[in-house]
């Protein structure tokens, strides 16, 4: 209920009382105090009947953008500063990354080799007869020729940490293994799945990177003058296992060795003594270069031949 209408009806039941005390004044005699209620009667029922008037609604204004689509908001003022000089927005944090899978095993790269071709799940033959005890994927295994296998001349084992865990398979792999390694190439075995009897490897055979032409490899081509020398004198042992990298062109040198007398030739190591017949060239300065070095595989010999230059002049 409003507070305007419950004031009408206060003053409107008011009204009758004060209009039943005028009376009974008037029939007292009391005049003046009945012409004054009977006033104050008049004036309670005047305002208990009077109603507020409310003045009319206003109509809304059409507006010439009521019946059309709505209008984007306009954009915001161009900045005074240069973006260049706002901080960028801090960096999203990156996610967790999810859980690291096994690596697959490569074959590595070489120096002074280079990869020529590359075999993947090859098994290791008769893996079932031995262990494979602390092996694990990505292993780099060792390759052992058995000249003296009584099944095969030509066998090659597979050894990791010093213990037999089969054999390269006797077919085309097992005839490339002994071709690169007579040409001075190389084989590189890593282990790609575990299992009795289901050992594999990823297999790669290796060449020696071709080097520029060396001032020895264009004098050789070139140059009628050179003479050939067999170096005498077993190879130092600590040339035996690099001798196979050097080549025809690599440069010698050489020194006299006054305990035997004769001129000695190296080449990070010594290689052999020079025959009495070179000592002139030699005498007289003569530039040395491989012309060849032969192997013996049954003897296990290195038999190296250097090429002589005289000086011009």
């Amino acid at each position: 209920m409003k507070k305007s209408k419950l004031i009408r009806i206060v003053l409107l039941s008011c009204s009758p009382l004060c209009l039943a005390a005028a009376i009974i004044l008037f029939a007292e005699g009391d005049i003046a105090s009945g012409v004054c209620g009977l006033a104050l009667a008049a004036v309670l029922i005047f305002f208990g009947l009077r109603k507020k008037k409310t003045p009319p609604a206003m109509k809304p204004e059409s507006s010439p953008l009521s019946n059309s689509a709505p209008v984007a908001p306009p954009e915001p003022a161009r900045p005074n500063i240069p973006a260049a000089t706002i901080a960028p927005p801090a960096p999203k944090q990156p996610e967790a990354p999810p859980a690291a899978t096994p690596a697959v095993p490569v074959l590595p790269a070489v120096s002074g080799y280079e990869l020529k071709y590359k075999y993947s799940e090859v098994n290791i033959a008769g893996s079932a007869h031995y262990e494979c005890d602390g092996l694990s994927i990505g292993k780099m295994i060792d390759f052992v020729p058995e000249p003296d296998n009584e099944h095969d001349p030509k066998a090659v084992a597979i050894f990791y940490d010093g213990i037999k865990r089969g054999y390269l398979p006797a077919n085309q792999l097992q005839a490339m293994y002994h071709d690169f390694r007579a040409r001075g190439g190389d084989a590189i075995g890593i282990i790609t799945r575990l299992g009795s009897g289901s050992l594999q490897m990823l297999l790669g055979f290796y060449v020696k990177t071709k080097k520029p032409a060396t001032e020895g490899k264009t004098l050789l081509q070139d140059n009628k003058k050179a003479k050939v020398f067999r170096l005498s004198g077993r190879v130092s042992d600590d040339m035996l296992s690099s001798l196979s990298i050097y080549e025809k062109g690599d440069g010698v040198e050489y020194e006299f060795d006054y305990t035997k007398g004769k001129y000695l030739a190296t080449i990070g190591g010594d290689i052999g003594y020079f025959p009495k017949s070179a000592e002139a060239l030699l005498e007289a300065g003569a530039k040395a270069f491989i012309d060849r070095i032969d192997y013996d595989s049954e003897k296990d010999k290195y038999t190296v031949y250097v090429a002589l230059f005289p000086t011009e002049g």
